[in-house]
């Protein structure tokens, strides 16, 4: 009896510490691990814009925008130059279909649902905010 007690004492003891969840959302079960997991799916901003982010294939990933009216503005690709896996930070590389590439840097909260997005463009830094809105890689 005292063995079945200390066994179940021990279960429930790594039951109440285990860390399996915390890095799923809750909201779609996507993986919160790094900041690239993070950034899969899509997301928008307050101008209503949308942003696609496919999973990594061989290092190199989809991007896609598509305006407020639902039409693709364009359909690019990305891949990760650095991130801090246990942190929030992130730097991507646009591959532009025109064969143009720019770096972007990326803060991504742990939860999964906030994007904080730095890139130079014509020499001027511009910062914007995204907010996640489901895990489709695709419009």
């Amino acid at each position: 009896m005292k063995k079945l007690v200390l066994m179940f004492l021990i279960a429930l003891f790594f039951a109440a510490n285990s860390s399996g969840g915390e890095n799923i959302s809750s909201k779609d079960e996507r993986i919160l691990l790094t900041p690239s997991d993070r950034l899969i799916g899509h997301w928008s901003n307050e101008l209503e814009e949308n942003y696609y982010y496919g999973k990594l294939t061989e290092g190199i990933g989809s991007y896609i925008i598509v305006s407020p009216d639902g039409n693709i503005v364009a359909n690019h690709r990305y891949k990760i130059i650095s991130q801090y896996p246990e942190g929030e930070n992130i730097v991507v590389q646009l591959l532009f279909s025109n064969g143009d590439k720019r770096e972007e840097s990326y803060i991504i909260a742990k939860d999964g649902m906030e994007l904080k997005k730095t890139t130079i463009y014509r020499g001027i830094e511009v910062i914007t905010q995204r907010y996640y809105v489901d895990d489709k890689e695709y419009p």
